[in-house]
């Protein structure tokens, strides 16, 4: 059979076996990526009896679906989109892979893995799928909230995995985790990048909307190809991944402001080519090779769905999201996603291992798709029974933080010393760093020259410098807490400001619970992907045991603050309480009118407030607060129930609710206009 021939019969194959398992996972409601492995491992060499496709051949076009994917990837990547995402969303993108590079790492270890293939194994896990993301997200006029931080999410760890796999290729190309030849090839790589950026730069976008006025698409798409792929032989011709060509010309195509007409226009030659890289990944797949890495490959789905759902919710929670919003978040970002087949395709092509990286990834990535499409179904009753299963205290916090937060977004641009503290938290964060990894590259070359010049046994000479490692670590770690605790000092006291020197604080119990959680969550997001990048050049030192410390004392103090904050409410409640009832029930419904801003002014830090009465034939009539679980759903928090046989302050969850009630709301602007609209959906049914 002739090259054409065998060319034409791999393309037939691909596409028609594709074809029939695309339609089947349809059908099943899986994702198409599973459907597209599946046709790879029925045609490929592994397969039962097909083998009618040529690996070679569908290797060579999958690269155009690599370099497709990473196109479409930048054409995200642009400045102005990643300044608009801002602090939260990268605050949620270190959180959820942070989680993962670090307990991903140190499983790969424990499973016997090799440094070089735990690195890879936990930097291709640590990549959510925005293809199976953006499939069970709500519709944009639903939950826009929800998606809106999560698209922006994606975006962010779009680019963590481009400087993921960028650093990857260092380590991969260096066969080593150490010594002054990871230095240089760190040089050439920068140097390269600079280089081609620069070039390009000067190039790429002016050319893109010199062509664009033209109106003439077909110009359009020519130029802008010719472009990807000149960017694209460049990153080949000296070394590196296709990939990082692409990525790199479609954040430049970007810039010319035609991303989204590029992006319209190159989607079937996406679609197409992506769709057979993901089948080239089915072909290398051996099925023999996924049952001997089963027991791996299912602990490895765990920590992944479990991971990447709490790191993402912590995240979620931390930047003013209530818990049903970031359970919801959490679940629906809980997998393996493409980039991750293209790390793990990166550590095939590096030869990193035995060969079972790549099986493992895949492996991961697809059990952990199919899990999430069930996952996200199950997301709002899960996110209802985590809130109903918290202690009263978390709830009552988790209630008002948001609030916290919503009335920080709701001040001015940060000052002047807020804008300070964080680019010193940001340096002081880089510094320790880059302290670190220059300390454990150069650390067998300071011992031996230590044992050389001093005749200090070996263990000694370790020892000696393991504590001038640590000495020059300790005034950057204080520093770093230092600019840490004046953040979280300075945004409390701007979103709960204090009293006058002649007024009573009554804002200060809300106040120290907010600094000590915005205290701890900065320091946990800053510190957890600081950690994840620094363990796997100090082997020696149990990274992930210090982590474990570090929420233990993150735990205590939340816990102690949380009691505090939940007897203040408790006291406030009265006070709220009596001011509410000399409110007409008109003005009890509205949330921002003048007399109820004026409670909230009385008792400041206890969240937005607002009446629900409930009337004759309410359906919410006879049942319990826990049997209604409105804050599970919603995120408003019950502070009182006002009824004319004797008002119930804090209530519990035993509350019966009776007519004439009126519920006394507290929460953030949403969670209450959420709640707001169940009391209304509520009388619409009956």
């Amino acid at each position: 059979m002739d090259a054409s021939a065998d060319f034409l019969n791999s393309l037939a194959a691909v596409f028609c076996v594709a074809a029939v398992t695309t339609v089947i996972c349809v059908r099943l409601k899986l994702p198409s990526v599973l459907a597209l492995i599946a046709a790879g491992m029925l045609v490929g060499p592994f397969g039962p009896q097909l083998k009618i496709a040529a690996p070679d051949t569908v290797a060579s076009l999958s690269q155009l679906g690599i370099i497709f994917l990473m196109f479409t990837i930048g054409l995200e990547l642009r400045v102005s989109k990643l300044a608009e995402i801002g602090l939260r969303g990268l605050s949620i993108a270190l959180s959820g892979v942070g989680f993962i590079l670090l307990l991903g790492y140190a499983a790969a270890m424990l499973m016997g893995f090799s440094a070089m293939e735990a690195l890879f194994i936990a930097a291709a896990l640590s990549m959510s799928s925005t293809m199976v993301v953006t499939r069970v997200l709500p519709p944009s006029s639903e939950a826009s909230t929800l998606r809106k931080t999560l698209l922006g999410v994606l975006v962010i760890e779009d680019v963590l995995a481009m400087l993921l796999l960028a650093g990857l290729t260092l380590v991969g190309k260096s066969a080593a985790l150490g010594g002054t030849e990871l230095l240089l090839t760190l040089g050439r790589l920068l140097g390269f990048l600079a280089a081609l950026v620069l070039l390009a730069a000067a190039i790429v976008p002016r050319t893109v909307r010199s062509v664009a006025r033209r109106e003439r698409n077909d110009v359009l798409v020519v130029v802008v190809m010719g472009a990807c792929f000149a960017c694209v032989l460049a990153a080949q011709t000296f070394g590196y991944p296709v990939a990082l060509g692409a990525l790199v010309a479609g954040s430049l195509c970007a810039e010319s402001g035609e991303g989204k007409r590029i992006e319209s226009l190159t989607l079937p030659l996406k679609d197409v080519f992506t769709s057979v890289f993901f089948v080239s990944v089915g072909m290398a797949i051996d099925p023999s090779a996924l049952l001997q890495l089963l027991p791996m490959i299912i602990a490895m789905v765990v920590l992944v769905v479990v991971g990447k759902s709490v790191g993402v919710a912590i995240g979620f929670f931390f930047t003013g999201h209530g818990i049903r919003i970031s359970v919801q978040a959490g679940l629906k970002m809980g997998q393996t996603g493409e980039f991750g087949l293209v790390i793990a395709a990166l550590g095939a092509a590096l030869s990193v291992g035995d060969g079972s990286l790549f099986p493992l990834v895949a492996g991961v990535a697809a059990i952990t798709m199919v899990l999430t499409s069930w996952l996200a179904r199950a997301a709002s009753p899960v996110a209802v029974f985590v809130d109903a299963s918290l202690p009263r205290r978390i709830q009552n916090f988790a209630a008002l933080y948001g609030s916290w937060v919503e009335r920080l977004g709701q001040r001015s641009s940060a000052p002047a010393r807020s804008r300070s503290l964080i680019k010193r938290v940001l340096i002081d964060a880089l510094l320790l760093l880059a302290v670190g990894l220059l300390s454990a590259l150069f650390a067998d070359d300071a011992r031996r020259l230590l044992e050389a010049q001093t005749e200090l046994a070996r263990n000694t000479a370790r020892v000696l410098g393991f504590a001038v490692f640590l000495c020059l670590l300790a005034p950057i770690v204080l520093g770093l807490w230092r600019s840490i605790h004046a953040l979280g000092n300075e945004l409390a006291i701007r979103a709960l400001p204090k009293a006058s020197d002649t007024d009573v604080d009554l804002a200060q119990a809300p106040r120290k619970a907010f600094m000590l959680v915005l205290q701890l969550g900065i320091w946990l997001i800053v510190s957890v992907p600081v950690l994840a990048m620094l363990q796997p050049f100090w082997p020696y030192i149990p990274l992930s045991l210090l982590l474990l410390i570090l929420f233990i004392v993150a735990a205590v103090g939340f816990w102690r603050s949380t009691g505090e904050l939940y007897s203040h409410t408790r006291a406030g409640t009265f006070a709220v309480l009596e001011a509410f009832k000399q409110l007409t029930q008109a003005q009890r419904e509205q949330s921002n009118s003048a007399e109820v801003q004026e409670i909230e002014a009385l008792l400041p830090g206890l969240g937005e407030f607002q009446g629900l009465l409930l009337q004759s034939g309410h359906p919410w009539v006879g049942r319990t607060l826990a049997e209604l679980n409105l804050r599970g759903l919603s995120g408003a928090n019950v502070l009182a129930i006002v009824r004319s046989e004797g008002d119930v302050a804090s209530p519990d969850g035993r509350a019966q609710l009776m007519t004439g009630d009126t519920l006394l709301l507290s929460g953030t602007n949403e969670s209450i206009e959420f709640a707001t609209n169940l009391h209304r959906s509520a009388i619409s049914k009956t």
